[in-house]
């Protein structure tokens, strides 16, 4: 949780630092382009992470059910 907790900071100062970037590149169109990508990779990123959690998660949730038996069942 903790860990996930970073990396959910991490990627919010990164989505507000390229979109300053953006915000104060006054036409420049290669500032413009970094802060995208920036944004762009900060989200593909956070999405990674989000999707290994539910996988991890499911992972355990079903190896507890395999060795301890489903108790709904």
């Amino acid at each position: 949780n903790n860990l996930t907790f970073l990396l959910g900071a991490f990627f919010l100062i990164r989505v507000i630092w390229g979109g300053w970037l953006w915000l104060t590149a006054r036409g420049n169109e290669q500032q413009v382009t970094k802060a995208q990508h920036m944004i762009f990779h900060a989200i593909v990123g956070m999405a990674i992470v989000i999707g290994a959690r539910l996988i991890a998660e499911l992972a355990l949730l079903i190896i507890g059910q395999a060795t301890l038996g489903d108790p709904g069942s």
